[in-house]
């Protein structure tokens, strides 16, 4: 391949995602800002290595050691991702380690979410960009004094950067239990505006990635045969119309190529059977929505209004074609009472979903709830960057112990209701994705 830059020497990079506070079990992801400049840099002629303390354990004289060889260190501080929670205070610590024993040596950077709901100077960082990984490459490129000729915008995600077994679902919890898998974006950021999405924070604007970007991409997860492919939007239908055209592209492809992959995307409600048909035709087998309440109050207090009935047709469509959907939903509203939460579980035992997630509001840095609260507890929020809603606190009706039992009910009583009609269906469609 043609290299765009002026290469002096060879000089090798270290790309870290910090520890998370929490890793979801049984999440699929990584970091693709980071490959984004993993590519950029093994382009300008550096050898790169891609550590994620997601994916793998590592001591600290392990990483030590990597970072004695490297000339360049790139750290994402990261918000409350698809499958992780923050991680900039091992970031921090990891960052004063590096300083402490190699005092100047070496150029560290930091980018990522976190710093730009919380914009600050990273100590011990040479540059601290306050912007996301995956939109950095330009200050990269200027930073590194970079010689760069072709649409930076186009640039793809280096996936052979990845620790062997990440593609097919090993993280530090279990061994490969997938099929080749992958994730994607085709979009930034989501035309609505619900009051808890910590989103807007840092993606304040919807804007969808260029499409020889989305063309390429899926060509290539196409042609190496990704059996899995989770689009990582923040909500891929936002621009219906984009969306639509997006699923014809990727159709396309599919008769071209030949392979024949599952894909998860994320949803809101606001979509119609023209989508689900195109969606069907492309491959998509799983559709999460955000449903979040079936109370008239408490969608408004969320700035999101659902029709319920149309949405009740579209679960009843997506379960006569063969898609899976999973219904999200949030009790701890301040105005949720004991009917209130009835009420969503009645929605949820009237409609054929295939999967729930019940969540207690979370009150995130970003937010526009986040904004609501009181000085206090916004103190107390900063540290964690999110606070959970808790009577104690005054935010709901609910103690916090509360409201984490009756998720927990409803999901163990959904699946013990739907537990036959769920194999059934599995028998006739086949799992949501691909296993080992």
């Amino acid at each position: 391949m043609r290299s765009d830059f002026r290469i002096n020497k060879i000089k090798k990079a270290l790309l870290i995602y910090p520890k998370p506070q929490e890793i979801k079990r049984f999440r699929f992801g990584y970091s693709l800002g980071l490959l984004r400049i993993g590519a950029l840099l093994i382009k300008a002629g550096y050898n790169v290595e891609y550590l994620d303390f997601g994916l793998n354990s590592y001591t600290e004289a392990e990483v030590l050691k990597k970072v004695n060889d490297s000339h360049l260190i790139v750290f994402e501080f990261d918000t409350f991702s698809l499958r992780r929670s923050i991680n900039y205070i091992e970031g921090e610590k990891l960052i004063k380690s590096i300083r402490r024993k190699f005092n100047g040596e070496k150029i560290i950077l930091v980018c990522g979410n976190d710093l730009v709901i919380v914009p600050r100077n990273v100590q011990g960082a040479n540059y601290t960009l306050k912007k996301d990984c995956f939109h950095v490459i330009e200050d990269l490129i200027n930073i590194l004094q970079l010689e760069f000729t072709t649409e930076i915008n186009n640039l793809l995600p280096e996936r052979a950067l990845l620790p062997d077994g990440t593609e097919f679902g090993k993280n530090i919890f279990h061994k490969p239990n997938l099929a080749k898998s992958a994730i994607t974006k085709t979009s930034f950021g989501c035309n609505g505006n619900c009051i808890f999405c910590q989103r807007k924070g840092y993606v304040p604007h919807f804007f969808t990635l260029t499409r020889k970007f989305i063309v390429n991409d899926f060509e290539f997860l196409l042609k190496h045969n990704y059996k899995n492919i989770w689009i990582a939007d923040d909500n891929f239908s936002s621009n219906l119309k984009e969306a639509k055209e997006i699923l014809k592209l990727i159709i396309q492809l599919k008769s071209k190529l030949g392979n024949r992959p599952k894909i998860a995307i994320s949803s809101w409600v606001k979509i119609d059977k023209e989508f689900l048909d195109l969606s069907k035709e492309a491959g998509v087998s799983v559709i999460s929505f955000g449903i979040e309440s079936a109370n008239k109050d408490i969608q408004r207090f969320y700035n999101k209004i659902i029709n319920l009935k149309k949405l009740e047709n579209l679960l009843m469509y997506c379960d006569e074609v063969g898609i899976y959907t999973i219904g999200n939903f949030i009790i701890g509203a301040p105005m949720e009472t004991k009917q209130t939460i009835a009420e969503t579980i009645d929605f949820i035992n009237n409609t054929p979903l295939h999967n729930i997630n019940v969540k207690v509001l979370d009150y995130m840095v970003g937010s526009h709830l986040f904004k609501l609260l009181p000085s206090n507890l916004k103190r107390m929020v900063l540290p964690e960057r999110h606070i959970f809603a808790c009577k104690r606190l005054g935010l709901t009706n609910f103690y916090y112990e509360e409201l984490k039992t009756i998720s927990i009910d409803i999901r163990e009583k959904f699946f013990q209701k739907n537990k036959e009609r769920l194999e059934n269906r599995i028998t006739k469609h086949g799992y949501p994705y691909y296993g080992r």
